[in-house]
């Protein structure tokens, strides 16, 4: 198996003559699994491109709306940032797995997250949202909770094309 080490690529199959003089192969490591290459070539490769563009800085709130493979890596790559509060909505067997493995994470059910990001934010909601899930409700949610001129960071795909829920 290979990976790339520059921009990626996601293909079932890719043309390297174009991208030859721009693109290195590396040889994964024979203890290294598929799946776990596909983990850290795909889904924390995810989080970290999703946190990195997402501008958080160390007195921010963000949130996290989602708590799957992608959601979790996400949030590890947030951690790295240190924001001032970090919180994450999901059903209640991933609000355990949170609470169990990052205590200092705040949790929400989706019903009850824009009131609780509201009262739980230093600007009447998250300075930060990333959305994680791929609902056409959590899209929803990120724009509920985001505070006036937040950063809202989309990185879940949808099933079709969703609209801004402007007032």
């Amino acid at each position: 198996a290979a990976g790339l080490s520059d921009a990626g690529s996601m293909a079932d199959r890719q043309n390297m003559f174009a991208y030859r003089l721009q693109i290195r192969l590396n040889k994964i490591p024979d203890h290294v699994t598929d799946r776990q290459a596909l983990l850290v070539g795909d889904v924390l490769a995810t989080g970290f491109w999703a946190a990195r563009i997402s501008e958080i800085k160390e007195e921010d709130t963000v949130l996290i709306i989602g708590a799957g493979p992608t959601g979790i890596c996400t949030l590890l790559c947030v951690m790295l940032k240190n924001p001032k509060r970090i919180m994450s909505v999901k059903d209640e067997g991933r609000i355990r797995l949170i609470h169990e493995h990052y205590p200092e994470i705040l949790t929400v059910s989706p019903e009850a997250c824009a009131d609780y990001v509201r009262a739980n934010s230093d600007h009447g909601g998250a300075d930060v949202v990333l959305e994680v899930a791929g609902a056409e409700s959590t899209f929803r949610l990120a724009w509920e909770c985001a505070r006036p001129n937040a950063v809202v960071t989309v990185v879940a795909l949808y099933d079709k094309a969703q609209t801004l829920p402007l007032p």
